[in-house]
Parts: C-alpha cells; sequence; structure tokens
C-alpha cells in the first residue's frame, strides 16, 4: 500500500472552480463553552415496550397499527424528559426515530390533559423543507389515527385558502416552514396565544437554508408570558443553533447519543474515483444491478433534471426532486419513489430531510457534499431504523482534496485501496497539463506517401506519352528516339545521347525512378538504364546541359 503524498498548500481554488467551503471543526472552544451551559443527561438507552409507555388507548392503538414494538435508543433517552416538560435539545444520528420521539410523549400529555381548544395550535413544529413537514403530519395523522386529535400542514407551493381555514378553526398541531407561516402571520391569520410547546425540527438545515432569521421572527411572536416547552431536535449542532437555543430556552437539558455530528455506524461509506464525464455511464451500470430503490443527490436543480433525464434515456425509471419544482410534481415524485414506480430518485439537498424510505438502502452522491453536516444527512436516508445500508460517493480528481477531508473529520478509510488508481487518473493527468510536453508527430518515423502513384502529365510529355511505347516492361517510358525528337535534334547526331538515354537531368531522373532498372536486363534499352544508373550524378548533369 503506497503511502498517502502530501498535500499542497490551499489556494481557495481547485484544479476546475472554486474550492467548497471548508467542513465546520468538530469541536472548537466556542463550542465547548457553549456545550458547558446546559445540562448534560446520562438516560438509559435500553429498549422499552411502548405498551408500557403509552397510557392512552387510543393512541396506543395507533402506535400498534404503524407495528411500533419497541423504542430506538433516542426514543428511550427522551420520552420521560419531554413528557414531564422539560426544555430539551436532543442530538442523535440521522434514521433513529426522533421525529416519534418527540410526538408521542406530547402527543399523550396533550390527550390526558384533555383541555378545551383555547382557539389556537398547542405544538408548533417548524420544519425546513415542504417534505419533512408532510412527513411530520403523516406521523401525527398515523399516531392519532383513532383520537380526536388534529393537526394541519403549512408550506409553501400550494394555496394560502386552505391553510387559512384549517388555522382559524383551531388545531392541535401546526407543522409548518418557516416562510409560509411568516406569510400567516403577518397577514393576522395565524395565532399561537394558547401555544404550550415548541419544536424545531432540524434546526441545522434551516439555518444552512438561510431561515434562521425567518425562524426567530416567528419565535418572538409567540406570547411572551405564557410558559413554553421548547424542543430541539437534529442529527448535528453547530455552534449558532446551540447559541439560540440558550436564548430561548430555561434550564436546557442535553441529550447526545453516539458521535456528534457523524453518520449512523450502520451505514458502509465507499467512494468511486471517477472523471466528471464517466459518472453518469457508471451510474446507470450501477443502477442496473442495484437491488432496491437508490437517493442519487444531485449539488444543483439542473444537474438532477439532466441526470434524471439522462437515466431515463437509458430504460431507468428516475424522477427529479428538487425545489424549482412545483408541490404537486415534488409529491408525485416522492410518492412514486415510495410505491416503486421510480427506482431512482435524484434529488437536491432538500430531500436529505423528511424522506423516511425505509426501503431504501444506498445512496448515492453524485458529487462530493459541500461540508460533512450535509454528508451526515445525505447518507442518513440509508440504513434507518436500525437496518444497513451503502454510501458510494463519485469523487472526481478535482473532489479528492474535499472528500478526504470529510473522510478523516469521521475516521474513514475510502481511497487506501484505490490511492494508486488515483495518483496515476488524477493527479498524473493533472501535472501532465499543468507541464505541457510537445506531441511527437504520429508519422515522424514512417515515409511520406505520395498524394499520387502517377505523376501529373505535363504539357511538354504530351507528345512522349502519346507515342506508342517501345518496350514491353516499360509502357509509359519514352524511347531515345522521341526524347531526342522532343529535344529538336537529328538521331543520327545524337546515337551518343541515345544509349545514355538522355532527355534532360530532371525528365530522366523522374523516369529513372518511375520504371527502374529492367528486370530482365536485355536489351538496348536495359543496358542503357544501368549505365544511366551507374553514373555519376555531376556527369548525368553535364550531359543534361550541353544537351
Amino acid at each position: 500500500m503506497s503511502p498517502r503524498p502530501e498535500r499542497g498548500a490551499r489556494t481557495g481554488r481547485g484544479r476546475s472552480g472554486p474550492r467548497r467551503p471548508p467542513a465546520r471543526p468538530q469541536a472548537t472552544a466556542r463550542n465547548a463553552e457553549l456545550l458547558a451551559k446546559f445540562e448534560p443527561l446520562t438516560p438509559d438507552i435500553e429498549p422499552r415496550r411502548f405498551t408500557d409507555l403509552i397510557k392512552v388507548p387510543e393512541l396506543l392503538m395507533g402506535v400498534e397499527d404503524r407495528r411500533f414494538e419497541h423504542t430506538t435508543p433516542i426514543q428511550s433517552a427522551v420520552f420521560d424528559t419531554v413528557a414531564a416538560g422539560h426544555d430539551l435539545v436532543a442530538c442523535a444520528e440521522t434514521g433513529t426515530g426522533k421525529t416519534a420521539a418527540f410526538l408521542l410523549p406530547l402527543m399523550q400529555r396533550l390527550l390526558q390533559v384533555n383541555a378545551e381548544r383555547e382557539g389556537s395550535a398547542r405544538i408548533l413544529v417548524l420544519a425546513p423543507t415542504r417534505e419533512l413537514a408532510v412527513q411530520i403530519e403523516d406521523d401525527v395523522q398515523g399516531f392519532g389515527y383513532h383520537t380526536s386529535m388534529r393537526c394541519a400542514a403549512v408550506f409553501g407551493g400550494v394555496g394560502m385558502d386552505g391553510q387559512e381555514q384549517a388555522l382559524k378553526a383551531g388545531v392541535d398541531v401546526v407543522v409548518a416552514t418557516p416562510g409560509r407561516l411568516m406569510d400567516h402571520l403577518r397577514a393576522g391569520i395565524a395565532a399561537f396565544t394558547g401555544l404550550d410547546v415548541l419544536v424545531l425540527d432540524e434546526a441545522d438545515r434551516m439555518l444552512d437554508m438561510g431561515f434562521w432569521p425567518d425562524v426567530k421572527f416567528i419565535v418572538s411572536q409567540l406570547p411572551p408570558g405564557r410558559p413554553r416547552q421548547t424542543l430541539l431536535f437534529s442529527a448535528t449542532m453547530p455552534e449558532e443553533v446551540m447559541g439560540f437555543a440558550l436564548e430561548i430556552m430555561q434550564s436546557p437539558r442535553l441529550v447526545q447519543l453516539g458521535i456528534r455530528n457523524a453518520p449512523a455506524a450502520s451505514i458502509t461509506h465507499k467512494a468511486e474515483l471517477l472523471g466528471r464525464h464517466e459518472k453518469t455511464a457508471w451510474l446507470s451500470r450501477f443502477l442496473r444491478r442495484a437491488p432496491g430503490p437508490t437517493l442519487v443527490f444531485s449539488s444543483t436543480k439542473r444537474g438532477a433534471d439532466r441526470l434524471a433525464r439522462d437515466l431515463q434515456s437509458q430504460g431507468i425509471r428516475a424522477a427529479a426532486l428538487h425545489a424549482d419544482r412545483t408541490q404537486a410534481d415534488r409529491l408525485r415524485a416522492v410518492e412514486g419513489f415510495k410505491s416503486g414506480t421510480h427506482r431512482v430518485l435524484v434529488a437536491t439537498d432538500i430531500a436529505a430531510r423528511g424522506l423516511d424510505i425505509d426501503a431504501i438502502e444506498t445512496v448515492v452522491n453524485f458529487e462530493v457534499p459541500f461540508n460533512r453536516e450535509a454528508y451526515v444527512h445525505r447518507v442518513g436516508r440509508a440504513g434507518r431504523a436500525g437496518s444497513t445500508g451503502t454510501a458510494i460517493t463519485l469523487v472526481s480528481p478535482d473532489e479528492r482534496q474535499d472528500m478526504e477531508e470529510i473522510a478523516d473529520a469521521f475516521g474513514l478509510v475510502l481511497f487506501e485501496d484505490a490511492h494508486a488508481e488515483l495518483v496515476e487518473a488524477g493527479e498524473a493527468v493533472a501535472s501532465t497539463s499543468e507541464t505541457p510536453v510537445s506531441p511527437t508527430p504520429p508519422d515522424a518515423d514512417r515515409p511520406k506517401r505520395t498524394r499520387s502513384r502517377r505523376p501529373r502529365v505535363t504539357s511538354a510529355d504530351a507528345p512522349a506519352s502519346s507515342a506508342p511505347a517501345t518496350h514491353a516492361d516499360a509502357p509509359e517510358t519514352t524511347t531515345p528516339a522521341e526524347t531526342s525528337a522532343d529535344a529538336g535534334e537529328a538521331p543520327a547526331e545524337t546515337s551518343t545521347d541515345e544509349a545514355t538515354g538522355d532527355a534532360g537531368p530532371k525528365r530522366r531522373r523522374r523516369r529513372r525512378r518511375r520504371s527502374g532498372p529492367k528486370a530482365d536486363g536485355t536489351g538496348d534499352d536495359a543496358s542503357a538504364t544501368d549505365a544511366s544508373d551507374a553514373a555519376p550524378d555531376a556527369a548525368s548533369t553535364a550531359q543534361g546541359d550541353d544537351s
């Protein structure tokens, strides 16, 4: 195994464009200072039966309908804390059941209190994407199917009339994206005077998407004098999120399972070293033999559309999912992927949150993610609920350093087996392009061929070419008599010239190259040709000048 070469200094630009923003460091002094302000919990993460935790029969029926029997580690860790009404920050790996971890204890407490509706929601859940909001609403409807709890999803891309009616009528749970909820707040439609619980789900994603100012505005519009429980759940926890949590929470508690900001241990990580133009062909070959549905992440919306079209043209059932598509198209793509109509879903990072599909076995990163938080949430779509999954990243030579930084942050070994191939296919090509070498002409060692095997006949040769040939082996060679006739001389005076075949130096040399010596070596023409071949060039030139 060859040792890894030393990296050069970072210049801010890669070989094919600007360098991606660097990944956030795992631990800093500011990070440690913020963590010290939380009350850490060391809970019991042993699996527990839902029949021992759920005391409301109607809610337990909904849980059993969805075939939930035992809790996951995060659900065991936070159930009692959430049910007791404490403010909490929970950080756990993706696919571990964080949604049910806060929904079930909150719904049970709401049903046990059995308080009358005050014309406003009791629980507000903020989510970064429409897909995640729809997923949470489905969970509320499923768990509370046998209860009287009502839920409304508020997100963009659809009309506001139905959402306005639901908010005015009063619902128990509102699941919303920040942008659309701000529209309702400014219009005076949404009122949260009776709000008991605020949940920020995937708060780090809202920060990355630029929704953090909207989140702060929504929190500022909530009634200040009413006691409120605040919960924050996510797989990664940046410093900005932890700082804001300390501002809006009272004596917050911290539950952290696994390695913070790291992918689940049940996921196998792989990297394929390919040129950019080779990725689509490799992906199509892989998808033809992939056993189950595959989620492919693209860094751009246009790239997702183009890749989906390329896969469809090769007979692979694929659909694209990104923010520029209409809400109807996005829902149709997700439902088709869940039902098996589409074997492949090509999506941007909006699908990194909220797609809870147990059948996803493989996640493919068509490009290297921009930072390690994005990598965690992307690969977290596979290996959910304790199952195993595979994450494959297609790495071009100019993306190698970015992928190595992500791998080093999580202690992954991705390039050792293929390091020599990488150097030959990527680094060697790049170094060659930086120090170009003038190519050797392909025909430098080969003799050049003439454009035509027969020389062009000039006007001076026309009478000679039209005369009959006197030698059977050389039909194209003029006779000495004809040559002297062309020169305007009598044959009797040029007997010596006839023997030497004198017809001018250029014509003689061309005739000699064309016909060559006679094979039989007989006749006067053969003797004259042999004598001409044996004569030096200087003598031939002198004879030509004399004639």
